[in-house]
């Protein structure tokens, strides 16, 4: 179950990240960090109920993040030359 809802906290966090793109605003980058911690917390808690894919959780994991950051800090520099 934690594990459904951790791909379904990620999908929407990374539509959202993709919104914040098209449509920057403060709440939108707060839902989306919010989202991402969501995201973290959850799937730490996925690798560690799976230890055995440690690995290919942490590379994934990795992945998500840094796609994360550039739609954030895409999202930030729009909202921030937009003024």
């Amino acid at each position: 179950m934690i594990l459904v809802l951790h791909i379904v906290i990620a999908l929407a966090s990374l539509g959202l990240g993709a919104y914040a793109v098209v449509a920057p605003s403060r709440l939108v980058l707060w839902l989306t960090g919010g989202l991402v911690a969501l995201t973290v917390a959850s799937g730490t808690a996925v690798a560690l109920a799976a230890p055995a894919h440690l690995v290919q959780a942490c590379w994934t994991g990795l992945g998500y993040l840094v796609v994360m950051a550039g739609l954030v800090g895409l999202a930030v520099y729009r909202r921030e030359h937009a003024r």
